[in-house]
């Protein structure tokens, strides 16, 4: 799952001083929120860490191997880490719904207002 774009501009991303939230303008003019890095691995954890430990430690081995694409030229990199910390949030028992753990992470995503985009991602990972 790699989150690119022709160049840096068209991740446009605005991060809050928290770190919880940003802005994405894609070229074609669409606009989401999404969860920041910080939110995303708050959420992830919340949602995973004790309910399912060895699911946890998959979800940070992914995350962090993201965090080492986002040098990568063309990278949207919170995107791309934000997702890469909610790919498997669907598996929480409490956000799982029709077993079908990416279709019930991105319908999560999409509930709690985490942004259309990251809401794919998840929804659309293999």
């Amino acid at each position: 799952m790699i989150v690119a774009a022709p160049d840096r501009r068209a991740c446009g991303r605005t991060v809050t001083e928290t770190g919880e939230a940003a802005v994405s303008r894609w070229p074609a003019g669409i606009v989401a929120v999404v969860l920041g890095e910080k939110g995303a691995r708050d959420l992830a954890r919340a949602k995973l860490a004790l309910a399912l430990p060895r699911r946890w430690r998959h979800v940070q081995v992914v995350a962090h191997t993201a965090e080492n694409l986002t040098t990568l030229p063309g990278i949207c990199g919170d995107l791309l880490v934000s997702a890469a910390w909610l790919h498997d949030i669907g598996y929480a028992p409490d956000v799982a719904d029709v077993g079908f753990h990416p279709l019930d992470g991105g319908r999560f995503l999409r509930r709690v207002g985490a942004g259309e985009r990251l809401a794919r991602l998840v929804a659309h990972h293999s």
